[in-house]
């Protein structure tokens, strides 16, 4: 059984917490021997497939070309750097007080940890907020079990599988001006009424990814994580 971090922002954290989502989606990202030496990652021919006997969880074929090479195409096979049955620890943004106590900004609650006491960051200089890059393991208070791991494109994802990336109705898109509006309905064209949660999934995802170069628009192909939240772990890890 590994363990293994995750970052996760503060509204993400709060639908955890809530038991909104139970689901992330982590773009697929071409490895260093399908981009270097001028080779190129072949996206649309990229194919999914089922666990093996000797690999129980699905994987992508990606085929390159070019460099070395030239014209031969060559598959590469990406596995999930997830597996069924890790545990996901969550790295939050935090912040310290004045008075120097810690707190997790998703939802203002206090880290009361005993190794608090020796952390460099609850000195003066470092009051403020503390990056969820930086927060250590023994800080964590929400764990995750891996319980299934798939691989689709990103506009695959269903209507169910929207809401259990947590989706709430009031969401943040009321609030875009009229150019970002605009832009959206352009983005969304083909997602009807009777689909909220992916419209509204669609917004999440592209203030994520959009200027890291994978829109919603481009498709991506994703790893997709289901989750459940191990409160007696975290209560075995308090208590450790």
């Amino acid at each position: 059984m590994r363990e293994l971090p995750i970052i996760f922002n503060g509204p993400t954290v709060r639908a955890i917490i809530d038991k909104r989502k139970t689901q992330t989606r982590r773009v697929i990202k071409a490895p260093r021997a399908c981009t270097m030496y001028g080779r190129r990652p072949l996206w649309d021919k990229a194919r999914v497939e089922q666990a093996s006997p000797f690999d129980d969880q699905p994987y992508l074929h990606l085929p390159y070309t070019g460099g070395d090479m030239q014209d031969d195409v060559v598959d590469y096979r990406l596995h999930s750097p997830w597996r069924i049955g890790d545990l996901l620890w969550v790295r939050e943004r935090m912040y310290v007080d004045a008075d120097l106590d810690v707190y997790f900004a998703a939802d203002d609650a206090q880290c009361d940890i005993e190794e608090l006491a020796s952390w460099q960051y609850r000195e003066p200089e470092y009051v403020g907020g503390i990056p969820s890059i930086h927060m250590p393991k023994w800080a964590a208070r929400i764990w995750l079990r891996v319980t299934d791991v798939r691989v689709e494109r990103v506009q695959d994802i269903s209507e169910d599988d929207a809401y259990a990336e947590g989706y709430k109705q009031r969401s943040f898109y009321r609030e875009l001006d009229a150019h970002q509006q605009v832009a959206r309905a352009t983005r969304l064209t083909g997602l009807g009424p009777s689909s909220p949660a992916k419209k509204w999934f669609a917004d999440v995802w592209d203030s994520i990814n959009a200027k890291r170069g994978y829109g919603w628009g481009t498709n991506p192909w994703v790893w997709v994580i289901q989750l459940v939240r191990d409160e007696a772990y975290e209560i075995r890890k308090r208590r450790a």
